[in-house]
């Protein structure tokens, strides 16, 4: 019968008194049928009555639902304060954007800066343009323009025009209420578009749109930032690989990397794997700084190779470290730090990894007045903070005429943490903070 079933052949029933195929119990000519119909029917009131009058009390009693038992689950699975700073925090209390019109959004918008009021005309160059105007339409959105008041322009635009969403297909206050949320949710880790399409029903598209954006203004904000940043005091330096992919031995970009190790290999392989990898800097309890490094060709199965100081003298990471009386290089044990300090001209103390130093207690510091704490466990820390902070639909490998070479998004990415990362330097921020630090870095010009 399961094959028939497979095969998509429709079988005949069988009738449960005679036991013939071809019809059922209630078409069945033979006098036993109507007295089985009979006894069915019995049963199954008999059933339902019982069920009717006995009545089970469900003693099920959920957390969401009863105060007292909330109460016994919180204290058997944690304590309160543990579980207050766990939760993940969702439209705080900037603005209430569930009660803002689309009008009070426009307003909102033109406040917090993330729309420009510039009034002029971006097609005449005249200060005439007024607005914004709602124009309704029937069975559509609302739809919010821009008008120059001259009568030889007399040209409209849109409301986002004049700020970076432009384009984007979203009505003033859906935009509010995404900026709030993504503003207070969490802020070591990546949105991802199906959280707002979710909460806002906007489409997949559009919320994409919107986190790309943010994204490349935070980015920019975090490398103005980094330049005008001057570490000091107790310096931890050190490089990280943030994965690799592969190319083929035609490959233009690196096409001196591949040939030197034909060379050495006296063989050409079918692709060559190239490791992406960061150098950083950060003062402890204080802010970061991160270059890229060239990307290396290694040869397959090689791990990450260790930083050069040739490599790191052209990621531009001295200009970052204030060579002063009172500042100090802490680092692993790769040679190129010692010259690099020496370069500098200031001190370093460096442990071992593979002789399993990771915090270890020297002797005397390099500085009077600096920590005797050998080690590299607070850059440790960034590093891992930035690679959960990376969604997994970051691809290493990305595509210019052509050729694959490094992706444009992980660079964007990296600049987005760093600039969320300097923001907590001084401790946690609040959805009010941030969303202020997000207005400035979305400011129109």
């Amino acid at each position: 019968m399961a094959n028939a079933r497979s095969r998509g052949l429709r079988l005949s029933p069988v009738c449960s008194c005679c036991g013939k195929r071809g019809h059922r119990v209630e078409t069945c000519k033979l006098p036993g049928a109507k007295v089985i119909q009979a006894l069915r029917k019995k049963c199954s009131e008999q059933a339902n009555a019982a069920s009717s009058s006995v009545k089970k009390k469900d003693d099920r009693s959920h957390s969401h639902k009863d105060g007292q038992h909330r109460k016994v689950a919180a204290k058997s699975y944690g304590s309160n304060k543990e579980r207050k700073q766990n939760v993940r925090r969702v439209l705080g209390s900037v603005i209430s954007p569930l009660t803002l019109t689309k009008t009070e959004a426009c307003s909102w918008l033109l406040k917090q800066g993330f729309v420009s009021s510039s009034s002029v005309c971006r097609h005449c160059g005249q200060k005439s343009l007024k607005g914004p105007y709602c124009l309704s339409r029937k069975d559509r959105r609302d739809h919010f323009y821009w008008r120059c008041a001259r009568n030889a322009c007399n040209k409209r635009d849109a409301f986002l025009q004049k700020s970076y969403f432009a384009g984007l297909q979203c009505e003033p206050d859906t935009l509010v209420q995404m900026l709030v949320r993504y503003a207070n949710m969490s802020h070591t880790k990546a949105v991802v578009a199906t959280d707002l399409v979710h909460a806002h029903g906007v489409s997949y598209n559009s919320a994409d749109n919107f986190l790309r954006v943010l994204s490349e203004r935070e980015a920019a904000a975090g490398k103005k930032a980094m330049s005008l940043i001057r570490l000091r005091q107790e310096i931890e330096c050190d490089a990280t690989s943030l994965g690799r992919f592969f190319v083929k031995p035609d490959n233009i970009f690196y096409a001196d990397q591949i040939q030197d190790l034909q060379q050495k290999k006296r063989a050409c392989l079918k692709s060559y794997p190239v490791h992406v990898r960061v150098v950083g800097a950060i003062q402890r309890g204080g802010l970061m700084v991160v270059k890229f490094m060239t990307p290396k060709v290694t040869l397959p199965k090689a791990r990450p190779p260790v930083e050069s100081i040739r490599e790191i003298d052209r990621s531009g990471l001295a200009k970052y470290i204030g060579a002063d009386k009172n500042t100090a290089i802490y680092s692993d044990g790769a040679p190129s730090w010692r010259t690099f300090a020496k370069k500098l001209k200031i001190p370093v103390a460096q442990v071992s990894h593979q002789q399993r130093q990771y915090a270890v207690q020297l002797r005397r510091a390099p500085r009077p007045k600096l920590s005797k704490v050998g080690g590299t466990q607070c850059i440790d820390a960034a590093w891992g903070s930035l690679k959960r902070f990376m969604p997994k639909q970051v691809k290493r490998k990305g595509k210019m005429k052509g050729v694959s070479c490094m992706n444009a998004t992980l660079e964007r990415r990296v600049y987005q943490w760093l600039w969320r990362k300097n923001l907590r330097a001084d401790g946690d921020v609040t959805g009010q903070e941030f969303l202020v630090h997000l207005s400035k870095a979305c400011r129109w010009k």
